[in-house]
């Protein structure tokens, strides 16, 4: 009588070291994939947030600017309405610094610096960033609406740590509805 072994044969073991390969390798790729995709959403959130950040600060200041006076009436001697200046890259403006409405500040210039990717602020000679520095790729003004509305537009752009060097944008426009 002939004894029967109880191991596998050399195709068994062979076909299951395949297949063990094959699950592994795709478990792999979705993991990959799925570290990604949370680079790729983070990447985008962290943009998202300085553009909103920009856009917020920019907004409350400027939703007091003063409206140009229309036709037959005039402003207060030494204040101008809010006027849009290098083709839309820029918007200066003055704002009411007491509640009558009778003392307005230095006029407050908002400018797109390209070569720099960031808003500036100027004001009597002193200039600060708005928003995070290098990230804004693109930033337009234009008044609307009898100048009654200011439309901000503007676009963020930063590198994802990747291989492939891909970058990540994101576009919001505004529009400030001016108050005075």
């Amino acid at each position: 009588m002939m004894q029967q072994n109880g191991g596998f044969t050399l195709l068994e073991v062979t076909i299951a070291a395949a297949l063990i390969l094959i699950v592994s390798a795709l478990g792999l790729v979705a993991i990959q994939s799925s570290a990604r995709a949370v680079e790729l959403n983070q990447a985008l959130a962290n943009i998202q947030q300085d553009a909103r950040g920009a856009m917020l600060a920019l907004s409350r200041e400027v939703e007091f600017a003063v409206k140009p006076a229309p036709t037959g009436y005039s402003l207060p001697p030494n204040v101008e309405g809010i006027r849009t200046v290098q083709g839309g890259n820029g918007v200066v403006f003055q704002v009411p610094t007491n509640r009558e409405g009778t003392s307005f500040s230095q006029p407050i210039t908002v400018s797109f610096d390209e070569e720099n990717q960031r808003l500036e602020r100027e004001q009597a000679g002193a200039v600060r960033v708005l928003g995070s520095a290098n990230t804004i790729e693109f930033a337009e003004f234009d008044l609307r609406d009898d100048d009654s509305v200011l439309r901000i537009t503007m676009t963020v752009a930063r590198p994802i740590a990747s291989p492939t060097g891909q970058m990540s944008r994101f576009t919001l426009q505004t529009d400030v509805y001016l108050m005075n």
